[in-house]
Parts: structure tokens; sequence; C-alpha cells
């Protein structure tokens, strides 16, 4: 899998990397998880990195195109199953939606509502 790793020397420099293996467990530093990745990246010659050195790298991990989103706060969970409030001719209605994944703060509607209801939120009206 090829993801996008950013040394932290020098500023401003990205490239491509392929993961080989990441921990199956992280750790906790100053408020931030943390887990070690292997990669392998080419770097061009001007560039000079050492052993031991840190990067960033963004990985995704699950990735969809044209799907239905909405705000994770819409959400309300009752027992096992999960609900949005939507307005329907000028009321407010409970529908049972079905989700899928998350990124902690939308989330991916797989059935229930469709991409033109009117959801509420804390009486707010968003889309």
């Amino acid at each position: 899998m090829k993801r996008k790793v950013m040394p932290s020397s020098p500023e401003g420099f990205t490239t491509e990397a392929t993961v080989r293996k990441i921990s199956p467990k992280g750790y906790l530093e100053q408020g931030i998880m943390k887990y070690d990745v292997e990669v392998i990246f080419t770097l061009p010659d001007s560039i000079r990195i050492y052993s031991g050195f840190n990067a960033t790298a963004e990985l995704v991990l699950i990735e969809k195109e044209d799907i239905l989103i909405i705000p994770e706060s819409c959400l309300t969970f009752r027992n096992d199953s999960v609900f949005v409030d939507i307005l329907k001719q000028g009321k407010s209605e409970s529908r049972h939606i079905k989700t899928g994944i998350s990124d902690n703060i939308h989330i991916e509607v797989v059935d229930g509502i469709r991409d033109d209801d009117r959801i509420l939120k804390k009486n707010k009206d968003t889309r």
C-alpha cells in the first residue's frame, strides 16, 4: 500500500512510501497515540536522513466515494439501533438508519435516509 510520508526534516518535503509493517499496538505520548511503522521510500540525492529519524505518515485504511455522510452528532442511539431526526412536512420524525464507516466526525449512511432529507440537529436544520 503506497502512502504519503513527511519526514521531520527537511521542512515541507513529502514523498510516497510503501508500508511494510504497522505495529498492532500503539503507545500514548504527550496525549497522542503513536505507532511504529516500517516503510520503504526513495529520496532524491539532495535529501539526507539518518537512522532513527521521525516522520509523519497519512494512512487511509478505508476509502469510499459517492456516499451519503452526516455529522455523527446527529445520531441517536437506542439499544442496538441508530436513529436520526428528520424534518418531514414541518414536523420532526425519528428515522431508523443503517450506518457504515466513520471518521469520528462524519458517518456514512447506508440506508434509511436520502440526500434530500433534512436532518435535524439540536433544534437546527442541517443538510
